[in-house]
């Protein structure tokens, strides 16, 4: 039996890059999850904002104008602005995070992809001495049996 140590290390290193590599892609999921959750919050508050700008145009151009009304829906806009700039500021943060773990996510992959391929380059060089080492068993046999018979 040969020694089989260095892919064996390897390949549990593999194994071991497999698991992180699972780790970030669901990781990334999550960020991709939350992207989508703050792109959908952002626009639902786009909507309310075109909503509340619609009711202050509708107060302000209206045949019986009340300032009171008018000022209400003003200080409603000003409000449904601040959470769109929130919204959108949180659906940017979401996007870096996403990209941050994009790129973790192919960091790891690449990670594993280089172990693997070291394991079966070491795996085939050890099947290769092996087989050397069996030739070399076999003839020297075989030269034997000629010294000695």
């Amino acid at each position: 039996m040969r020694d089989r140590s260095q892919s064996r290390r390897l390949l549990a290193l593999a194994e071991i890059r497999e698991l992180q590599r699972l780790r970030a892609e669901s990781s990334a999921q999550a960020a991709s999850t939350a992207l989508a959750a703050r792109k959908d919050a952002l626009s639902k508050a786009e909507e309310m904002k075109m909503d509340a700008l619609r009711s202050w145009t509708d107060a302000a151009t209206a045949s019986d104008f009340l300032p009171e009304i008018a000022a209400l829906w003003s200080r409603e806009l000003l409000s449904r602005e601040e959470t769109v700039r929130n919204a959108a500021s949180e659906s940017d943060r979401a996007r870096q995070e996403l990209e941050r773990r994009t790129v973790a996510l192919n960091t790891a992959t690449l990670h594993r992809d280089d172990v693997a391929e070291r394991a079966r380059r070491a795996r085939k060089e050890e099947t290769r001495k092996e087989d050397d080492a069996g030739s070399q068993d076999v003839l020297d046999l075989h030269l034997a049996r000629r010294r000695n018979g």
